[in-house]
């Protein structure tokens, strides 16, 4: 008897999908520590900065000091004198700091040496 020949059937298997619970949520926002002096760093170097990745790439972005208390900016830059005019930072800048340091993270200001109980825990920022 003569076979028939077998004609191909159509698929209807689905492209191979690898869904995972992980894959369904939001990935996790990058995070960075800002280590600063308590007193007189350069403004321009941390607004620069902080602007470009939390506008930009939308990073969080904490600070952290010695002592735990907000980081104050050499006022030599901040402040409208004859050495700013020449050396300091541009209005932007200001401006940009008075910004960040209004900020929940800058606010919440970190701290870093000192006694052991007043350590910060680098381990949240993956080191």
């Amino acid at each position: 008897m003569p076979t028939a020949k077998r004609q191909p059937q159509p698929s209807f298997e689905a492209p191979h999908l690898s869904l995972s619970v992980a894959s369904l949520l939001p990935s996790p926002i990058p995070r960075i520590l800002f280590a600063l002096s308590s007193h007189g760093h350069d403004p321009t170097e941390v607004v620069t900065v902080w602007s470009y990745l939390t506008k930009e790439e939308g990073w969080e972005v904490h600070f952290a000091t010695e002592t735990g208390e907000p980081a104050k900016a050499d006022s030599k830059l901040m402040e409208k004198r004859l050495f700013r005019t020449v050396l300091g930072a541009k209005n932007s800048i200001v401006e940009g700091w008075y910004e960040m340091a209004g900020s929940r993270e800058f606010i919440d200001m970190k701290r870093f040496g000192g006694e052991e109980q007043g350590r910060l825990d680098f381990g949240d920022y993956g080191i």
